[in-house]
């Protein structure tokens, strides 16, 4: 009987510890799949994209151009910094909705400017008033005050003051090319310029003088064509060669050139990518070239290709 009644007891201990192993175990394998659970949604975690689709170029307006960041992220709070080129300040507003482009020294046809944000970085093209330096003179007999006022400046004289240099009254002006009426203001009377020999009608039966500018000859301009990857190397043909800008997505790529040959190295995520996409721009002392879009097929140009003069 005592035999029995212990054998029953021992039944017991190994049937209660048995089952707190399995409870043990149990509670293990619910750990395990709860940190599985949490390293998956970490993996997860990954900060979406601020930018969908391309960040079209700004085209700068003067030398203050006011820029809605709204219009390019679709959160401005996560902006952390701004990069900027040479020749441009940038200044984002408390709430990062707006952002001032400010020129204060010499920039090319095109710039570009930087966006950090959570460690990603996001690059925008700049395009540049295209202006010239223009300087209108007249000699000095014995005049006492000399302005201009024309389409350069709104038919305003005050903004058309001229200074007295070694007998040559003289003003100049950063102008986009086409055609401006002008007269100079001389001690109070209007006359025109007596340098400049074309006229233009201002419409009470007298006359303006015309200053008239063109645009360069898209002979001399630079000119995009001919793109072909072999692996990760993209090469991009270039007429009348100058300074290169090329964006994958939105990332400026370094560029590489050598006589009428642009080469970029593609970045490792364009090989995974289904399809994407590489913009070209170039620019010389002429201006600015054509815009190349070359679409990409895991890494490889695509038959398709799309230029905008």
């Amino acid at each position: 009987m005592k035999h029995a009644l212990l054998y029953l007891i021992v039944f017991h201990i190994f049937l209660f510890t048995a089952c707190r192993n399995t409870d043990v175990q149990e509670a293990g394998q619910q750990t395990q799949a709860s940190s599985a659970a949490i390293a998956a949604i970490d993996s997860n975690s990954v900060p979406l994209p601020l930018v969908s689709g391309w960040l079209a170029p700004v085209q700068l307006t003067g030398v203050e151009t006011s820029v809605s960041m709204e219009d390019y992220f679709s959160d401005v709070t996560k902006i952390d910094s701004i990069t900027t080129s040479q020749g441009i300040r940038a200044q984002l507003g408390p709430d990062k909705k707006e952002l001032i482009l400010n020129i204060d020294g010499d920039l090319g046809f095109l710039s570009t400017l930087r966006f950090w944000a959570g460690g990603n970085h996001y690059d925008l093209l700049l395009k540049t008033p295209v202006t010239m330096p223009v300087t209108l003179r007249l000699r000095d007999l014995k005049y006492k005050s000399v302005r201009i006022k024309g389409e350069m400046n709104a038919w305003n004289p005050n903004e058309g003051v001229m200074v007295l240099k070694n007998g040559i009254w003289e003003l100049g002006f950063q102008l986009n090319p086409g055609d401006y009426q002008y007269v100079f203001v001389v001690d109070g009377k209007e006359i025109t310029d007596p340098k400049n020999p074309q006229k233009a009608s201002n419409g009470s039966g007298g006359y303006n003088s015309l200053l008239s500018l063109k645009k360069a000859g898209k002979s001399g301009l630079p000119k995009l064509h001919s793109p072909r990857a072999t692996g990760d190397v993209l090469q991009i043909g270039i007429d009348n060669p100058g300074a290169a800008f090329v964006f994958w997505e939105n990332q400026l790529l370094e560029t590489r050139k050598e006589g009428n040959i642009i080469t970029v190295t593609l970045p490792r995520e364009a090989a995974t990518a289904t399809s994407s996409s590489v913009r070209a721009f170039g620019q010389n002392e002429n201006g600015v070239s054509n815009e190349l879009l070359i679409p990409l097929e895991a890494g490889k140009v695509a038959t398709e290709k799309t230029n905008k003069n």
